[in-house]
């Protein structure tokens, strides 16, 4: 552990935490634009500056690691107009809204601009006029507002999918997908990280326009029910409708993850289509009835069809509805023929002798019998933390029977892989065979090196 002490804080940490983590464990917040949290420090924004005991000139807190005795300074008046002229200079390329911006309230930038007490520039402001992203139904794009922090393109790269980037230097610098194009002609998986990461306008959900300010939404930490991952969400509602959801920690974006599924797939709720109530079948018709009278009608059908019964329900169910829904088969209606609409690339049984913390930390990851091409829509949440541990040096080796999709060949999961071995129809046995003697070889000498290795059935 190292000892330090910040604005005459005594504090006590691990070796290798930067001081703007240190600075958090003692309360004391250090400004800044592009730190994120388990993330390495890039010092893009110049604002986290500190002064530290024995050094001539100011330092970055994000980069700078602790030392033991350090004496840290966060708060002079030189540090403040330093941070000041930073400020100062982002609001000259900045629209300055903030009357009608959605972020008001809550963006970083006006909070910082508040604290400085500016209201305008003092430099000749810039205005670029770049075309706004508002093609897909998902993620708005306003390159005007972006301040070039970085957080979106870091965050891509951390979930492994790198699909924006910087072009150009300076103030004309801009954030990108490959070739410039749309978000949906990329290979963005829509997670929405990115818009969690944004601290401005420059990114937001597409349809929460108008739909209010940050104080005026209820928040309830809730459950995903898309997958049997169960990711924590924070829901936000105004006047009991839904108008964003966002992953359920609010302190990282890049440790916690949720699927554009999970993000984005609450318009069934008020979809049209949706059945809210009973309906029951006359003629070729479908007309609504009363509860009463719709279970007055299963309870008959069931009881003629007796043993011939078969009972199937949605895959999204709580274990307990699943239980109450046996009983019913087995005991009121006798009847054994009970299932339900999963689909085997969704077997949740496939991680139970995993988890996210094993993909974190495994060095080598061997996945059997899982289509690739699937992955990113049944088992987002396995896809998505495999993608990162990849992109973090992993390797990763495929082993599936089925031939390989276009999502496999255009640069999916598959696409990821060190190694593969695809459509082996009729030679599983002899294939796996064979990996099993190289997977025993391998784990020996990962035990013997300290390698983590991790198999992923399915």
């Amino acid at each position: 552990m190292i000892n330090l002490i910040i604005d005459g804080k005594k504090i006590q940490v691990e070796a290798g935490t930067n001081l703007i983590d240190a600075a958090a464990l003692a309360d004391i917040h250090i400004p800044n634009l592009c730190y994120l949290k388990g993330m390495r420090g890039v010092g893009a924004c110049r604002l986290c500056l500190v002064e530290i005991e024995g050094m001539k000139a100011p330092v970055i807190a994000c980069t700078t690691k602790v030392k033991e005795g350090m004496n840290v300074t966060t708060e002079t008046e030189k540090i403040r107009e330093m941070r000041k002229f930073v400020i100062d200079l982002i609001l000259s390329i900045h629209p300055l809204d903030c009357m009608t911006c959605t972020k008001a309230g809550v963006c970083t930038l006006q909070k910082y601009a508040y604290d400085f007490e500016l209201q305008d520039s003092t430099f000749t402001r810039k205005k670029f006029g770049y075309p706004i992203d508002s093609v897909n139904p998902f993620i708005k794009r306003d390159p005007d507002y972006c301040i070039l922090c970085g957080k979106c393109v870091r965050v891509c790269k951390e979930q492994g999918t790198n699909v924006i980037d910087f072009m150009g230097r300076g103030v004309g610098a801009r954030v990108i997908t490959a070739m410039d194009k749309p978000l949906q002609e990329s290979e963005c998986t829509f997670c929405g990280s990115c818009v969690d990461a944004c601290p401005v306008n420059a990114l937001l959900e597409a349809d929460r326009w108008r739909k209010g300010r940050e104080w005026e939404y209820t928040k309830i930490n809730s459950v995903c029910l898309s997958c049997g991952n169960g990711c924590d969400i924070t829901v936000s509602t105004k006047d009991g409708s839904i108008v964003k959801i966002n992953v359920g920690a609010e302190d990282s974006s890049v440790e916690r993850y949720i699927c554009a599924i999970g993000r984005f797939g609450f318009d069934s709720i008020t979809a049209d289509s949706r059945i809210t109530a009973p309906l029951k079948r006359i003629g070729n018709e479908l007309k609504e009835t009363t509860w009463d009278d719709a279970l007055k009608i299963a309870a008959e059908k069931l009881k003629e069809a007796g043993k011939c019964a078969g009972i199937v329900s949605t895959g999204n169910i709580l274990n307990q509805d699943a239980f109450v829904l046996g009983k019913l088969a087995s005991q009121a209606v006798k009847t054994k023929n009970v299932d339900t609409t999963v689909s085997l690339y969704a077997d949740e049984d496939s991680m139970k002798y995993s988890d996210s913390v094993d993909i974190d930390s495994a060095d080598l990851i061997v996945a059997v019998g899982i289509n690739p091409s699937q992955w990113e829509r049944v088992l987002p949440a396995l896809d998505a933390g495999i993608r990162k541990r990849v992109a973090r040096g992993a390797k990763l080796i495929v082993i599936n029977s089925n031939p390989p999709s276009p999502p496999f060949a255009k640069g999916g999961m598959g696409g990821l892989a060190a190694a593969a071995a695809v459509n082996i129809i009729g030679n599983e046995a002899k294939a796996l065979e064979q990996i099993a003697k190289a997977l025993k070889e391998l784990a020996v000498s990962s035990q013997q090196s300290g390698s983590q290795l991790l198999l992923v059935s399915g």
